[in-house]
């Protein structure tokens, strides 16, 4: 019954792990790196950021597939919930409306004006489940902009972008830095960026040269399209931190379809001759 949402949950699962290979080839070829620059008048060294070449457009593509699926299959679990609920049989307006809202801001009808529009014949307790997941239950007087940051709101936002307006924008990000230093010896560290995207011959930080210090930097490719930039996470991180709620989200709402009679344990046959 739920093999339509499998099947997406699948295809997304695939071009995350393409968008992986890409993003490791990509940095595999140095083509972004940090380049140390030593100055012998200062006695420090400084740490800069060198792009030879810029993410490959493929990566888009891919990442907007991903996306993509991740979307359908929402609207696919929905359906799917309203055809387990029917007889076997869906109208062709039910089928033309059924999909999984996703809002930003609350229905001016309500959520029943929501239900009855684009969740006819799905089970209250599916209903309740895709009302709890909105977006627009994070926004508040204090954060305005809180559903930017929720991971269906970003499936959501992602999807639309890359079917109607552009491909996903990706750029080099540095997602952290740090240092390892010797204790007998005081580098003077300087930090001039703090994570998130990076242009070529961006300066990071300086230290003394002769202080033995050893910098760590992760220079990596962030997703920087959509309402909410997260320049500081990387590209692997957001599609799998959005797989992963949704897949979670497709499970709670096949669970809610399911009767509750069938959640509860079973006894077995010793137990059921001996309640006899």
């Amino acid at each position: 019954m739920w093999e339509g949402s499998d099947l997406k949950l699948q295809r997304a699962r695939e071009h995350i792990e393409a968008a992986d290979e890409l993003v490791d080839a990509y940095l595999d070829n140095g083509a972004c790196t940090v380049v140390r620059t030593a100055d012998e008048r200062t006695g420090r060294t400084e740490l800069r950021v060198q792009i030879t070449a810029p993410p490959p457009a493929r990566l888009a593509l891919v990442i907007g597939d991903a996306v993509h699926n991740l979307r359908a299959a929402l609207d696919h679990v929905v359906f799917e919930a309203a055809l387990s609920n029917s007889v076997g049989t869906l109208s062709p307006a039910a089928e033309e409306a059924l999909m999984f809202p996703i809002r930003d801001k609350p229905p001016k009808g309500g959520w029943e004006q929501v239900v009855k529009d684009r969740l006819p014949g799905v089970p209250p307790p599916v209903c309740a489940v895709i009302e709890a997941e909105q977006p627009f239950r994070w926004t508040t007087s204090e954060h305005p902009t809180a559903h930017l940051f929720r991971p269906l709101w970003r499936v959501h936002d992602l999807d639309r972008i890359d079917k109607h307006r552009t491909l996903t924008v990706t750029t080099a990000a540095l997602s952290h830095h740090a240092f390892g230093v010797h204790a007998e010896k005081d580098p003077e560290i300087r930090f001039y960026y703090a994570p998130g995207r990076v242009q070529d011959g961006q300066l990071l930080a300086t230290y003394r040269t002769d202080s033995g210090a050893t910098y760590m930097p992760d220079l990596n490719l962030a997703i920087v399209e959509g309402e909410a930039e997260l320049a500081n996470q990387t590209i692997s991180a957001t599609l799998a931190h959005l797989h992963q709620h949704v897949v979670w989200t497709v499970h709670r709402i096949r669970v809610a379809a399911t009767p509750r009679d069938v959640h509860e344990p079973q006894p077995d046959a010793s137990e059921a001759a001996g309640a006899a």
